[in-house]
């Protein structure tokens, strides 16, 4: 049967069967970063922010108001390797005070760019 699959059924709607196809596995990896989940979300009294870098960079991580005011710097220009990373922010501002409820805008800057991701704390 011409355009079958191994099991015989024609597969999509030009009648092509299944195959196995070789795809080349790329050696050297894309230069962008990946702001991931933010958990738990929403949070008391702390929260994982996850990234991952696909080569070494330069990592800001700000946390911002809605307002657009930095409440608090976890990283700040610093060099990290290739990988995934992850970073705890407890609600609080710069100065160690308590933040109050509210949504807040967790921002991951590099040379390739920038990412943000809304997380809320409920206290």
């Amino acid at each position: 049967m011409q355009g079958a699959g191994e099991n015989g059924a024609d597969i999509g709607a030009y009648g092509v069967g299944c195959a196995a196809v070789d795809v080349p596995v790329e050696t050297e990896l894309p230069a962008i970063v990946r702001l991931g989940p933010i958990v738990p979300n929403p949070f008391n009294p702390r929260t994982m922010t996850r990234y991952e870098l696909h080569q070494q960079k330069r990592v800001t991580l700000r946390v911002f108001d809605l307002t657009g005011r930095v409440v608090c710097t976890l990283i700040e220009g610093e060099e990290q390797t290739a990988g995934n990373h992850q970073v705890a922010w407890a609600g609080r501002d710069a100065l160690g005070r308590e933040m109050s409820s509210g949504t807040y805008l967790v921002r991951l800057s590099t040379d390739s760019g920038a990412e943000a991701r809304k997380v809320m704390l409920i206290r």
